[in-house]
């Protein structure tokens, strides 16, 4: 079993989807096993149906791709700033967890979290693909 981690926790889920945070494969692997090992049942279910209601209507991001115009910008600026924010908090807490685990190659519960925190913090902070907006 694997020690406490803030992929055990469906907020993040959540939260990368609706904002359209696609993770690489390593990213990716460790929320899978999270989901199907660690998670709460009640919590699991939650994340399978967000997941499925954001792949039937689409994330923040697909919303503004999908629509081509935000005369206000207040939409699209929104979500960069959620973005950013989430990028900022993986990155600090990147920083944490290699202060913590500083002398270690591996995270709790032997994960390799270096790698993997900073897959996850290059996704949030990746700019988004959109097209320019028409007024």
């Amino acid at each position: 079993a694997k020690g406490p981690s803030a992929g055990q926790s469906a907020v993040f889920f959540i939260v990368d989807a609706l904002l359209g945070v696609s993770h690489q494969e390593e990213a990716r692997a460790f929320q899978k096993e999270m989901a199907a090992l660690y998670l709460p049942s009640e919590h699991r279910c939650l994340v399978q149906e967000f997941l499925a209601s954001v792949a039937r209507h689409g994330s923040v991001a697909s919303y503004i791709e999908r629509q081509g115009t935000d005369p206000s910008g207040r939409i699209a600026a929104a979500l960069w700033q959620c973005r950013n924010v989430l990028a900022s908090f993986r990155s600090r807490h990147l920083g944490v967890a290699c202060s913590y685990l500083k002398q270690a190659e591996v995270g709790t519960g032997g994960s390799s979290f270096k790698g993997m925190l900073k897959q996850a913090w290059i996704a949030s902070a990746r700019p988004l693909m959109m097209p320019p907006f028409r007024v």
